[in-house]
């Protein structure tokens, strides 16, 4: 009698240690999560503040665009080409997405102080315009301000008609950017 009571004791406490550990497991997982999470803020608070200071800075369009260039061959974009040279205001930039696609882009960073403004529905039927008038089907929208609700629905309107429009707004921007920043901070420093 005993030994099953000594066995059971036994059994009980391998179960609330084991109970302990996945406990303490889960907290530090927890705690993990958290200080990424915090890391990442300000990462985006950080880059945001980067981005207003260089964007007020740049009065060049062309400078916008080489940064966006480079955004964009970070996303995995590639063959990326400044069409603003081609006579067409529409479109700033001609790039192969990452499933080979030629995408027309239009870059409306602009002015921080308008960062703030949603981008209506006239913007999106300028570039769906030039994607008609160069028989492409895939278009791509870069800017710091959210769309409204008329542009949100256009894109799944146009969709129906083949035609394929993609959106990169402020938050998708900062949390790129956040999410690049350690990796070419590893590459950096691994180079070392």
């Amino acid at each position: 009698m005993m030994d099953y009571l000594g066995a059971l004791i036994i059994i009980f406490l391998v179960i609330v240690a084991l109970h302990l550990l996945t406990e303490i497991k889960i907290n530090y997982k927890n705690i993990k999560e958290e200080k990424r999470n915090a890391y990442l803020d300000v990462l985006q608070v950080m880059t945001k503040d980067e981005l207003y200071q260089k964007f007020d800075e740049q009065k060049d369009h062309t400078a916008i665009c080489q940064w966006i260039t480079v955004y964009l061959t970070m996303k995995g974009y590639k063959n990326i080409i400044n069409a603003a040279n081609d006579g067409d205001n529409s479109i700033d930039l001609t790039a192969i997405d990452p499933f080979g696609q030629k995408t027309y882009i239009l870059c409306k960073l602009g002015n921080p102080q308008y960062w703030n403004k949603k981008i209506n529905l006239s913007l999106l039927k300028e570039l769906v315009g030039t994607m008609v008038a160069y028989s492409a089907k895939y278009g791509l929208v870069i800017t710091m301000a959210e769309l409204d609700e008329k542009a949100l629905e256009y894109i799944v309107k146009i969709k129906e008609n083949g035609y394929h429009l993609k959106y990169i707004d402020g938050n998708t921007i900062l949390k790129d950017l956040a999410s690049f920043r350690p990796k070419e901070l590893k590459r950096i420093i691994h180079s070392i």
